[in-house]
């Protein structure tokens, strides 16, 4: 038997030698076929409007390098007809279906160099259309792939949120992904788990500062997270964003109490809708001791959830800090979205843990992608998170004793698409 398996092994380790061989093989042929080509086009998708360009990484990319001033960029509404166009108000996942269901060719991109760019990721906004969309993109990569296009795929939605779909990325030479919210949330979750015996978060406060206490984001990662790894069921439909009863019952099932903060400085808690001047007022106190009769000080946790996008990020941070060190050490996640100047202060809090120290270097980094990608170099050395994608890139770095968890939980509940609605054609091209 042992015998057996070892072959096994064996077998199963030259096939996928063979295999990774077989794709670098078709890799290199790829990139000695284009670099006959003469490549002097970028096409630019965006699901910004161009007017809104300067929010999107569109001056970011076209002035990676001096080799992008001889480029000719199209904008990828010029490609519309006049009827697509005049649909401006319709939202950009709509427009691209409608546009590429009537195309007849991808001539025009014979040999060019194509980046899209999803700056809002895959938004609920559009999950009647999920589908359609990510089938549509699929098999759009798909086709200017095989005529000798280079991709660029800039998403904002991690890969394990569409991981029903993610074939699309096979057909992309880089993933550039900047979702940090779903692999700060989910790590920050499974981190309390470990600490807990049995993994079922019990008995502990979590804090969220004023960019995690938005309702898109109750919504679309806290409550959603919640609803489907707690053990004890909550019955509350986490879409309808019914907070105050969603929280009550998180509260009742165990013990799990979750305080938001407004952009008044206020702490709001969430299962009862009260509100809270300061960590130091009475009720505040009170509060935060309010667990069971038998409570005794050993099952009591903090941890807090913030990040440095708004004005108030400085004095929360400090708050939580401070109140860590009454109430038996309080960890703090932070997510570094924001470059500021007085994150320094903060910066050797050994109660302190961060994501997104490569943010501040994201743009020149992605400059960088774009021109290695043009001058057919090595994009391997972007490859540095997990994915689909040959190359897949985060702005994140990876180093020892880190506390995100890679690759991240595949959640039915955080799915923008379903495994049934996702329908790639690419084979029947």
């Amino acid at each position: 038997m042992k015998l057996a398996q070892n072959r096994l092994l064996i077998i199963a380790t030259l096939i996928l030698v063979l295999l990774v061989a077989t794709l670098f093989t078709i890799r290199i042929e790829k990139a000695q076929a284009n670099n006959n080509e003469t490549y002097d086009t970028v096409y630019y998708f965006s699901d910004l409007p161009e007017e809104y360009s300067n929010r999107a990484y569109y001056e970011t990319i076209l002035n990676s390098s001096s080799a992008t001033s001889s480029l000719t960029v199209v904008w990828w509404e010029e490609l519309l007809s006049s009827t697509e166009q005049a649909q401006d108000t319709l939202p950009f996942y709509q427009r691209f279906m409608t546009w590429h269901e009537g195309l007849s060719s991808y001539s025009s991109m014979y040999c060019s160099y194509v980046v899209f760019e999803l700056k809002n990721g895959f938004r609920p906004s559009g999950l009647e259309y999920s589908g359609d969309f990510t089938s549509s993109l699929a098999d759009f990569f798909f086709a200017i792939d095989n005529i000798g296009a280079e991709i660029m795929f800039v998403c904002d939605t991690d890969e394990s949120r569409f991981y029903y779909a993610r074939d699309l990325l096979n057909h992309v030479d880089v993933h550039v992904n900047t979702d940090l919210d779903t692999i700060m949330i989910d790590s920050f979750v499974r981190r309390i788990e470990n600490e807990i015996p049995g993994g079922d978060i019990q008995d502990t406060t979590i804090f969220l500062d004023q960019y995690y206490s938005q309702t898109y984001f109750l919504r679309e990662y806290i409550m959603a997270y919640f609803a489907q790894v707690y053990p004890v069921s909550i019955t509350v439909d986490y879409t309808t964003c019914e907070t105050d009863d969603f929280f009550t019952d998180l509260l009742s099932a165990g013990n799990v109490r979750v305080i938001g903060y407004n952009m008044h400085g206020q702490y709001v808690d969430f299962a009862t809708g009260n509100l809270y001047a300061s960590p130091n007022t009475q009720g505040f106190e009170d509060l935060l001791v309010s667990y069971d009769d038998e409570f005794d000080g050993t099952l009591f946790r903090l941890r807090a959830l913030g990040s440095t996008y708004y004005d108030t990020s400085e004095d929360w941070i400090d708050e939580i800090s401070s109140l860590g060190d009454v109430y038996f050490g309080a960890d703090i996640f932070i997510n570094i979205s924001k470059t500021v100047t007085w994150w320094s202060q903060f910066a050797d809090y050994d109660n302190i843990y961060t994501l997104g120290s490569a943010v501040a270097s994201f743009e020149t980094t992605l400059a960088s992608i774009f021109s290695t990608m043009i001058a057919f170099g090595d994009l391997s050395v972007y490859d540095i998170w997990f994915g689909e994608c040959d190359v897949t890139y985060k702005p994140v770095i990876i180093g020892e004793g880190g506390w995100i968890y890679i690759p991240g939980r595949m959640l039915e509940n955080w799915q923008y698409v379903e495994e049934s609605d996702f329908d790639h054609q690419c084979n029947q091209l």
